[in-house]
Parts: structure tokens; C-alpha cells; sequence
């Protein structure tokens, strides 16, 4: 297997024919000796007979030839049989330079493993068929014929594109026309919110369309990516319809949940901050920690939120209560109205997992919407092409402006008052959280989840106590 080869030796002569002819000998030096005899036959003297070229060392009688033994003609010659012609393995070699280190340098299979080959059989199943060859002729216009008509569709896109395209469209049990008239139309029976979401990703690119607009062949012929894309030019401003679409299929409901969760935090803000008996039980325990730290340094005028959390930390020498047992045994006997403070603040419990930050990105995230559709709106329907094309002929009707103006009036005044509900929101949590002598960038998760703990454990010592 080693790469430095002068050339690649000469092949071996056909059986019948005579080999190229031998160089001349050089000037005082002997002639080549003679070429070995061809497989089966006898070769000149002290020369073996050649191995059969191809079939690594088989013996011919093995490769289903002649032997030596084999009948001959009249002239006493071997008579060669005829080689049939056997289809081919249309694979491709390797250059010698590229074995080395290979497998092909490994003698894996041995002249006795090969020996196991049927070469007679490998004949009979591979030989070639002229019958066969004459009924391929036959059929080849046939054949032909269909090719043709398969490859007859025109596809102008990229072919993983048109893919794709074709993949997302097996969704829809509508014609194109129908996906683009539902678009044109605003039609929330036809297309559902999955479906628009499906269609984003269906939006032809310039690039796309430029071959598409050119093409002046029969439709019929195009894919069906190519045909789809068709009907989409027909919508004005595609994308921009499709979100504005989309909007206003989302509209309702996300209103829905921020006025929800804007009714929670506002109801949770207004009850921490006019719950007198929970005001009054966190003076209690200011009282008590100072009274527990005196010698420690001046005593506290305030304290946060999170220090209620130590209440449970501290235990009493029985290693069992803490200073809510102690506080709550207090109650219990001259102050039973804070053992329910709770009830004052019950929507502290929902509060806890609503992010007011999260809820304004939301309501601005709708305001951004109201400016896509007035901006649709305002622009002129009929499509002005870069490329100076003209719409297709067979425009349909656009109601696109009709649906809209309608929703449009509705949801900005819906808007509006999300929006006013929002910033008082706002002013009311941040006066809510300075009465508590809170830090002001402090959000509504931890705020309130501060006091759900707390409330959760008085209520654990409540029941233990009962």
C-alpha cells in the first residue's frame, strides 16, 4: 500500500487478444522476458501461468473458467469460453495514494475464504439480459413520459423552503384562496389564533417574490408553495395584517387578565394599608423586640417586613414556643379581635404571585399594538409593489378597514381605562409601601409575600395552640 508508485501497471490482456507490444531493449543489456501466458494457458518455459486477473488468487476452475483440462480446438489450443457481459458496479475507487493505513492494506480475506463464492452463480444472477435490455427500450418512451410529467411542476423557491411551506399548509383545511379571503376579511371563524401564529412564519420575503412575479408560465404548473405565495400577494402589507390580526384575536382576553390581576393588587394594597389590627399587632412585636434587646443598643422606632420572619426564630427556653406563641397567648386573653387580623388582608394570599412590573410591560405591549392598527389604517390599501408590479387581476374584496374601525374605537377606550387603572395602581402601592417604611423598589411579588409568611405561621401556632 505504499503511495510512491512509478504508474499503475499495465492490465493484463484480454483472453484472445495479444498484449502491448514490449519496449526494445536498451543497449548492451538483455531483452524484457516474456509476458506471462494468459489464465489457463500454458506460458513459455520456466514462466507460471498468470493467476486470473480480479478475483484475488482464484484458481480459473474456481472463477468458473476453462481449467487446463478444458475441451480444445482443432489446432489443439485451448478454447476459451465466451465472457457474458455482467452489469456493473458503478462505485467509486480509491487512489492508491489515500490507502495506506487502511483497510484495504490488510489482507482480511484469504484466497481459501474466497474460494467460498459461487462464481457460477454470481454469472447466472448477473449476467446481462438482453430480453431485458429490449423491454426497457419498450418501455423507456413510457418512462420517459412520466418523468416529464412528474418534473413538469415549476418550483421557484428554495427547495427546503417550499418544504417547509408545503409541511405548514397540510394544517389548513382550506383552499388558498379561502386562507387569503379569511385574511382579507378578518374572519375569526375560519382562522383560528394557532392558525395566525402558522401564517407569521408563511410570510413571503421580497426575495421570494421576485422570481414568483416574473414567472410567466401557467399557474397550475407552479408548487404549491409557489401558489400559495400567490395568493398571499394579493393581501396588502401581509405581515402588518396578519399582527394586527393577531392583536385583536388576543385583545380580549389579555385585557381579561390584567384587569384581573390589577383588581388583586389593588385590593391586596388597600387592605394592608387600612388594616388597623394588622398595624396594631406589628406594634405589639416592635414592643416586644425591643423589650427582649434592651441593653443592646437604643431601642427600634420601626421595623420591616422581612424581620417577621425572626419571630419564629427565637425560641423560649422550654425549646419549644417562640414569641408568636407568646404573643398570641396574649391575645388570647386581652386582645382576641388580632388573633383575625388576617381576615382584613385575605387578598394578600393572590397578590403574592402578581408582578405589577409585569402587568405594565403588558398594558405597554397593547399600546403598541393600538399603534400598529391605527397605522394600518391610515394606510392606503392598495399594494404599490417595489418592484413596480401591478396587483393581480383578481383582487378580492378588503374589509380589512370596515372590521377594524370598529374594533379599534372599542379597544382603545378599553385601553385608556387599563391604563388609568394601571398608574393609580401604582401611586397607591408606592404610598402603600412608604407607609411601611418600605423601599420603594421593592415589587408586589416579595412585598406581599413577606406578609403571606407571616400570616401563615401566626396561623400554624393558632391551630397548635387549639
Amino acid at each position: 500500500c505504499s503511495s510512491d508508485l512509478s504508474g499503475a501497471p499495465l492490465p493484463p490482456p484480454l483472453p484472445g487478444m495479444s498484449g502491448p507490444p514490449l519496449p526494445p531493449a536498451l543497449p548492451g543489456m538483455p531483452g524484457a522476458p516474456p509476458p506471462p501466458a494468459l489464465p489457463g494457458m500454458p506460458g513459455s518455459p520456466g514462466m507460471p501461468a498468470a493467476p486470473l486477473p480480479g478475483v484475488l488468487g482464484l484458481s480459473p476452475l474456481s472463477a468458473g473458467l476453462a481449467s487446463p483440462s478444458s475441451p480444445t480446438n482443432r489446432r489443439g489450443s485451448m478454447r476459451l469460453p465466451q465472457i457474458a457481459a455482467r452489469k456493473k458496479i458503478h462505485w467509486q475507487t480509491l487512489p492508491a495514494n489515500k490507502l495506506n493505513s487502511t483497510l484495504w492494506c490488510n489482507d482480511l480475506v484469504s484466497v481459501d475464504s474466497v474460494s467460498v463464492l459461487d462464481i457460477t452463480e454470481l454469472d447466472r444472477l448477473f449476467a446481462v439480459d438482453n430480453n431485458e435490455n429490449k423491454r426497457k427500450g419498450q418501455g423507456r418512451d413510457i418512462k420517459t413520459v412520466l418523468t416529464k410529467s412528474k418534473s413538469s411542476t415549476v418550483s421557484l423557491l428554495e427547495s427546503k423552503r417550499s418544504h417547509n411551506v408545503e409541511i405548514a399548509l397540510s394544517r389548513f383545511q382550506m383552499t388558498y384562496s379561502g386562507i387569503r379571503d379569511a385574511i382579507l376579511n378578518m374572519d375569526e371563524d375560519a382562522l383560528t389564533l394557532d392558525d395566525l401564529w402558522s401564517l407569521m412564519a408563511l410570510v413571503p420575503t421580497k426575495q421570494e417574490m421576485e422570481p414568483i412575479l416574473a414567472y410567466s408560465g401557467e399557474v397550475d404548473k407552479l408548487g404549491k408553495a409557489e401558489r400559495f405565495f400567490i395568493e398571499m400577494y394579493k393581501v396588502p402589507r401581509l405581515k402588518q395584517r396578519i399582527e394586527a390580526f393577531i392583536f385583536k384575536r388576543q385583545f380580549n382576553n389579555k385585557i381579561e387578565e390584567i384587569d384581573e390581576d390589577l383588581t388583586t393588587i389593588q385590593k391586596a394594597t388597600d387592605q394592608v394599608r387600612n388594616s388597623v389590627r394588622f398595624q396594631s399587632l406589628l406594634q405589639y412585636i416592635l414592643y416586644v423586640g425591643n423589650y427582649l434587646n434592651q441593653g443592646s443598643g437604643q431601642p427600634a422606632r420601626g421595623i420591616s417586613l422581612s424581620s417577621l420572619d425572626k419571630l419564629t426564630d427565637v425560641k423560649a427556653n422550654d425549646k419549644k414556643q417562640t414569641i408568636l406563641h407568646f404573643l398570641i397567648n396574649c391575645f388570647e386573653k386581652s386582645k382576641p379581635e388580632l388573633l383575625t387580623f388576617a381576615e382584613d388582608i385575605t387578598d394578600v394570599q393572590f397578590a403574592k404571585t402578581v408582578d405589577l412590573e409585569a402587568i405594565a410591560a403588558e398594558v405597554r405591549e397593547l399600546e403598541n399594538g393600538m399603534k400598529v392598527v391605527h397605522r394600518e389604517l391610515q394606510t392606503d390599501a392598495t399594494p404599490k409593489p417595489e418592484n413596480g408590479d401591478t396587483q393581480p387581476a383578481d383582487t378580492v374584496q378588503d374589509t380589512f378597514k370596515q372590521s377594524m374601525d370598529v374594533f379599534a374605537s372599542r379597544a382603545q377606550a378599553l385601553l385608556s381605562s387599563l391604563s388609568d387603572r394601571l398608574a393609580k395602581l401604582r401611586a397607591d402601592f408606592s404610598a402603600c409601601k412608604k407607609f411601611y417604611a418600605e423601599d420603594d423598589s421593592v415589587k408586589t411579588e416579595p412585598f406581599f409575600n413577606r406578609i403571606a409568611i407571616f400570616i401563615q405561621s401566626f396561623e400554624s401556632v393558632k391551630k397548635e395552640r387549639a
